[in-house]
Parts: structure tokens; C-alpha cells; sequence
């Protein structure tokens, strides 16, 4: 935990919730209530108090009523608002999505976590796509990877000379390959680091896959974190010559003196298919019966407020926001700034989201499996409805189903998991479609594909023109005039993660007498209000300010 040291009479009770959640970021594992206890120097009954208050504010979760207890959505929420404080961390999102698309490869922006270098931010190449699995809260090593060099390289943190200490103890013991024999033989690798201003690195982790890291620095010339280029060999040229890296160098260094163009916001976008008030962001509520401590949940509407706020604010700003009085509401600020959580920005006695806060963020990614929580909050879906849901993502072939949850009515269709669907013949696909670049759609389609896809493929291909395209994005709802399934109809909606990407889209199934193709009726709001949970447990938010700024292409199919 990094703390602030203000001056000043704080909240208690406040610091003792922070001990709990700097536990749980030391650990980065689900924790049990007398593990906790302990480590926040406290019986297990005051734990308990105060568990229930970080449930209802969304800091902590728990898998069932008596499990373990991992960070919370709104944990992410934090982190994610704490980097787009800055216009530095504004300016490399930006980047991140114009060098995936530009140069077709993952690009990923790493930062220093608990547990070393750590994705934050990842934007996948536009259609040449690795088989890496790197994800936010993925962990690179500090030896053996190009972001990790560029740490040891740049970064003053100590924590980065214990890190490289403990992975150099393992050498020769490595899991993975290494192509670093020694200690000394790394000092060498980083100090070309240094003079050479980036990190290549081939076959990282894949055959055939390499990579190039260069350094972060912000406008006072700090170090702030990587940005790295993953892609194949014949796109990422590692030879100082090639086309990639001054490309790349040139355009990272740019980031520190920004044009207008690039400090503009992105727009504020609704929920799809909601404006107004009700396009607030969902929060994960859970139910947390019994007696919690009240300061807990009053000082967690300062930081909501920040987070609304999305930049450093007045006092008297945050008094208003919550309708705590100043005085009031001082006493938590100086609690907050004792644990990281809340900083003051500049001169003018600014507050904004501290640094603890991406500690955090980045805990909580490595604790929280996405694909887990899809599972439930899918099944809920079919219990609420009845009808059949599905959950795809985008694979090797297309569309594929990975989660398959069946409703009361057994539907008569052939979908397990693996099914590949149609992209133009189903609602799935065309949510995809809608939603993905043309680059990496247009060889799925039925035309262009072997007839070893297409056979294995569910839907008959239907014109999809632009129009349709953008209803679907409109209403946030897909569905297909002619289903596969005769007398079976299918609405789909999308799912994304904190970057405005596409993550999964989960589907209802069922039979056309009670399932309407319509995308107002009361279970495509269920399917929304389902995405839209998913979407900002995933840090997606409609106006945050690390979403992308996502113009959705225009792809006509005749």
C-alpha cells in the first residue's frame, strides 16, 4: 500500500477497512474471514462488520454466502478511473488502439503491480491474431520477457531489484524457456535497453511470435510504464532496422508532448439501447444481510463521486456530489490519503483516486475469472426466462459457443459447445459483425470460407447491409429474419470489457410463440440488463475515460 501522509484527524474505522483490502492485494488469492482477521490485526466478528459494508459498496465479493472472499468490481472501477486521471494514461490508450490497427498486431500497456509488470490494458490485432494468452492482469516476467526488460531497464521502484533477484534464483529452473543464463547476462540485455531506447524479444512464449516494449515516460520525464507490440514475426520485425520499432519509438516519445487532438475526451456513449439517467453503469449488489459499519459506506460515496468525476476535484465539489458536508467529509479524505486510495493532485488542494488504487485494480483482474462469472450470471439469465442461453466468443472459425445453459422448454436444436454459427445467418454472428473490423470479418464469410468451415457452420447466409448493422448497434439487440431453426427464434447482445472491445456475446434461445425477434419486449431488457452487469464488472463503462473511442465500421454485405 502507498500512503499519502496527510495532516489531520481521520476515520478509523476507514484505515481498518484499507488493512482488509491491503491483505487481500498482499495475498492476491480468495481469502477466508479468520485469514483476513488476522492480517487486519482484528477478530473475525469485527471482520465480518466490515466485509458486509465492502460487499454493499462493491469492493468485495464473495463466489457464495460462506466462501472466500476476492475483490469487487468496484476494486477495478478504482483503478481504471485512477489512470484516466492522467493525460499520460489517456494518450497511451489512444495509441494502444491506433498501433492494433495500423500495424495488426496486440498491443499491450503494462504497468508495475503487486506481483511485478502487469497487462492493463490490451487491444488485439485487427485481424492477424497470436495465440498468446495475454489478458488484463496477465504477469510477465521481469527476465525472460521484452516488457519486463524495459522495467528493469527504466523503473526506480525497489520492488523491480527484488523481483529480478527472486525470478534470477530460478534460473536454469525456469517453466518457461529462457534465453537469460545469468544475472550478468541480463545487466548486458538491460543496459542495451537503455541505450537502445526498447526491447525486442522473439518467439514470446509462441513460435513464431515476437514482440517490441518501449518505455513510457510522462510530461516530467517519469517513468509511468510499457508499451509493447506483439505480433507475428513477419509484422514485428525485432532487427533495428525494420520498419516496426522507430515506427513504434516515434510515436510512444510523442505521447509526452500531445497535439489538441489528442487530449479531446471521448464522447460520453450510452448503454446500447438505454439513455439517459437509467444508462448508468450497473454495479454488482450482493445481498449482505446484517449490521455493517456505517462509515464504511458513507466515505465510499466520496470515491464513487470521483470516480463520477473523472478528474481532480474541490472538497467542496465532492461535499456536494454526496450531500456530505465539508467538514464532514474531510476527516475520510485524510483516512483515504493515509491508504493510497485518495491523492491530492496539484497545489489548488485538488483530490483525485490515489495509487493504491491501481494495486487494486490489477488484484482483482488476477482473481477474478471472467468466464466463471459468465457462467453465472448466464445461468441466472435462463432461470429468470426459462429459454435456452449461450455464451460465444470469437474463435479460430468464427462465432463459436463456449457455454451452453438450457431453459425449461427443451428446444429441439443441435448447439453444444464448440458449435460454430453463421457470421450473417445468426444473432450471434451479426452481433459480431457488427461490433468487430471488417479485416478480421470479412474472410468469415460463407463465400470466402472452405467448405470444411462452412459445413461445420450453424445459419444460412443472409445480406447483412449497413442499416442493419447500425440498429444492432443502436438497440444493442440481434437477431436474423430467416433462424436456422425453423420456428426458433434467437436475439444475442453484446458483452465488453473496460476498452470498449468485444468480449463474449451471450444469446436467448426459444421457441418463436414465446421469444419475439423484437428488441423492446421484457426478455431482451433481461439479455441487456444481463450484458450490461457483465460488461461493467469487466470495467466497461459508457463514458469512461479509458474507453476507447470506438467508431463502429461500416461492413456491407451484399
Amino acid at each position: 500500500m502507498i500512503a499519502d501522509t496527510p495532516k489531520g484527524r481521520g476515520i478509523q474505522s476507514i484505515v481498518i477497512g484499507g488493512r482488509l483490502l491491503d491483505h487481500l492485494v498482499l495475498a492476491a488469492r480468495p481469502m477466508i474471514l479468520r485469514e483476513l482477521a488476522a492480517g487486519a490485526g482484528i477478530t473475525p466478528a469485527q471482520a465480518h462488520a466490515y466485509l458486509l459494508s465492502l460487499k454493499r459498496v462493491g469492493m468485495i465479493e464473495q463466489e457464495f454466502e460462506s466462501g472466500p472472499y476476492v475483490l469487487g468490481p468496484r476494486a477495478l472501477m478504482l483503478g481504471l478511473s485512477r489512470l484516466g486521471t492522467f493525460a499520460i494514461y489517456r494518450r497511451t490508450s489512444r495509441l494502444l488502439v491506433e498501433l492494433s490497427s495500423s500495424l495488426n498486431v496486440m498491443a499491450v500497456f503494462s504497468v508495475w503491480g503487486p506481483k511485478g509488470p502487469t497487462a492493463m490494458q490490451v487491444v488485439q490485432a485487427r485481424d492477424k491474431r497470436s495465440d498468446l494468452n495475454i489478458r488484463m492482469g496477465t504477469r510477465f516476467s521481469v527476465l525472460n520477457t521484452a516488457a519486463g526488460r524495459v522495467f528493469g531497464a527504466f523503473s526506480t521502484v525497489p520492488a523491480v531489484a527484488e523481483r529480478i533477484e527472486a525470478e534470477s534464483a530460478g534460473l536454469g529452473n525456469s517453466p518457461f524457456a529462457s534465453d537469460v543464463a545469468s544475472l550478468a547476462e541480463y545487466e548486458t540485455l538491460v543496459s542495451d535497453v537503455r541505450k537502445n531506447g526498447y526491447s525486442t524479444i522473439q518467439s514470446a512464449g509462441v513460435p513464431g511470435i515476437d514482440a517490441v516494449s518501449v518505455p513510457v515516460f510522462d510530461e516530467a520525464g517519469l517513468f509511468v510504464g510499457v508499451l509493447s507490440c506483439i505480433g507475428h514475426s513477419d509484422i514485428v520485425d525485432t532487427h533495428p532496422d525494420g520498419s516496426i520499432i522507430p515506427v513504434v519509438c516515434e510515436k510512444v516519445r510523442a505521447l509526452r508532448q500531445p497535439s489538441a487532438a489528442a487530449e479531446e475526451p471521448c464522447a460520453p456513449r450510452a448503454w446500447h439501447g438505454r439513455t439517459g439517467a437509467d444508462a448508468a453503469a450497473p454495479v454488482r449488489a450482493q445481498n449482505s444481510e446484517g449490521r455493517g459499519v456505517q462509515s464504511i459506506e458513507i466515505g465510499w460515496k466520496l470515491l464513487d463521486a470521483l470516480i463520477e468525476r473523472g478528474e481532480p476535484s474541490m472538497l467542496k465539489d465532492l461535499a456536494g456530489d454526496t450531500g456530505i458536508a465539508a467538514a464532514q467529509a474531510h476527516p475520510y479524505l485524510v483516512s483515504f490519503r493515509k491508504l493510497g486510495l485518495v491523492e491530492k493532485g496539484d497545489s489548488t488542494g485538488r483530490y483525485q483516486i490515489g495509487p493504491f488504487a491501481l494495486d487494486l485494480a490489477i488484484t482483482r483482474t488476477r482473481t477474478f475469472d471472467p468466464m466463471r462469472r459468465s457462467a453465472e450470471l448466464v445461468a441466472n439469465l435462463t432461470r429468470a426466462t426459462g429459454l435456452t442461453t449461450l455464451v460465444s466468443v470469437w474463435g479460430a472459425f468464427g462465432p463459436t459457443v463456449v457455454q451452453v445453459h438450457e431453459g425449461v422448454d427443451q428446444i429441439h436444436m443441435n448447439t453444444k459447445v464448440g458449435t460454430v454459427y453463421s457470421l450473417t445467418g445468426t444473432a450471434t454472428g451479426r452481433v459480431f459483425a457488427a461490433y468487430l473490423s471488417p479485416d478480421l470479418i470479412r474472410p468469415f464469410l460463407k463465400a470466402t470460407l472452405p467448405k470444411t468451415i462452412t459445413e461445420r457452420s450453424v445459419g444460412v447466409a443472409q445480406p447483412l447491409p449497413d442499416r442493419d448493422l447500425a440498429t444492432i448497434r443502436e438497440d444493442g439487440i440481434a437477431s436474423v429474419e430467416r433462424p436456422p431453426v425453423p420456428g426458433i427464434n434467437a436475439i444475442a447482445a453484446p458483452v465488453f470489457d473496460h476498452l470498449g472491445q468485444i468480449f463474449v456475446v451471450v444469446t436467448l434461445v426459444g421457441d418463436a410463440r414465446v421469444l419475439s425477434k423484437a428488441s423492446d419486449t421484457g426478455f431482451a431488457q433481461a439479455l441487456r440488463a444481463t450484458t450490461q452487469t457483465f460488461s461493467s464488472e469487466l470495467g466497461y463503462t459508457p463514458s469512461g475515460p479509458l474507453v476507447t473511442c470506438q467508431i463502429a465500421n461500416e461492413f456491407v454485405m451484399n
